[in-house]
């Protein structure tokens, strides 16, 4: 007789595992906006009428209190205002140039 051969077990069948689930997207990041360049009134020309700068005068006397041509950074919003325009805060400050609170005077 002939020896016997090593018979291997057949090995259960294996069951079938889900395939992972792909990783999520990356979110998407928000479009960074463009930081807004400060304006340069240095080179703007505006030519106003004898009555326009009557009325800027005018209104501009009203908010100079000491009489020596100023008037405090937060009173420009009022001038403005005065003159018929009606300015946001934040526009007021692009105007401005961001002054820092130690120049409110």
């Amino acid at each position: 007789m002939a020896p016997k051969k090593d018979v291997k077990k057949p090995e259960p069948a294996k069951k079938a595992e889900p395939a992972p689930a792909p990783a999520p997207a990356p979110a998407a990041e928000p479009e960074a906006k463009p930081k807004e360049a400060p304006v340069d009134l240095s080179s703007v020309k505006v030519q106003f009428t004898p009555d326009q700068l009557e009325d800027y005068r005018e209104a501009f006397g009203l908010f100079d209190r000491v009489g020596d041509n100023k008037v405090a950074y937060n009173q420009i919003a009022d001038i403005m205002r005065a003159l018929g325009q009606n300015p946001t805060n934040k526009e007021v400050n692009k105007i401005l140039g961001n002054p820092s609170a130690e120049g409110t005077t």
